[in-house]
């Protein structure tokens, strides 16, 4: 290998590393310890709701300005937590008992919304359970704050390869649809 050789080598692996000790370093700059660290580093003024972490990957539903409601994955990666996109609409606390009204996605991964009386409804999309979070079990300032009595957040991950049609609210102990959305 003549000497021209080595120092081009040298050069590409010079730069490279540089390169790379960059992309390292930026990347643990945007990582946190906790998934609501990072999700709330993106947007402060979030009230979370948290619907699960487990391996490397966490759901957080949230209500925005206390009139928005959202959603965000976090994701951990070498260094940490860091926040995926987040998405949220105008969230209407007026809701029927019997209705399901307001209903968000967040890109093509999760549907979710508010129902009231969730002890009493369940919510089906293609007669699949949707998972059912009573807000009432925030902390109380919380819910005073947010005027989340009686109300419950709704959210179903839907699978990539399906297509969905129908979200249906149900009486639990009837089994009676008493509202129904076409997806």
């Amino acid at each position: 290998m003549n000497k021209s050789t080595m120092a081009k080598t040298a050069t590409l692996t010079g730069i490279i590393i540089t390169f790379a000790c960059f992309w390292l370093y930026r990347d643990y700059q945007d990582s946190y310890p906790q998934p609501h660290q990072a999700i709330q580093e993106e947007e402060s003024d979030l009230q979370l709701i948290t619907a699960y972490k487990t391996n490397g990957k966490s759901l957080h539903l949230f209500i925005k300005n206390h009139d928005h409601l959202g959603a965000a994955y976090a994701h951990e990666g070498i260094f940490g937590w860091k926040s995926d996109m987040l998405t949220w609409g105008p969230m209407d606390q007026s809701i029927d008992r019997h209705k399901l009204s307001g209903m968000k996605s967040h890109g093509d991964s999760i549907l979710y919304g508010l129902i009231r009386d969730g002890g009493d409804h369940a919510v089906k999309i293609d007669h699949q359970s949707a998972v059912v979070i009573n807000l009432s079990l925030l902390h109380p300032k919380v819910v005073e704050e947010y005027d989340l009595e009686g109300l419950y957040l709704w959210y179903f991950e839907k699978d990539p390869d399906v297509t969905y049609e129908i979200i249906q609210l149900e009486r639990k102990d009837t089994d009676e649809i008493v509202d129904e959305v076409n997806i």
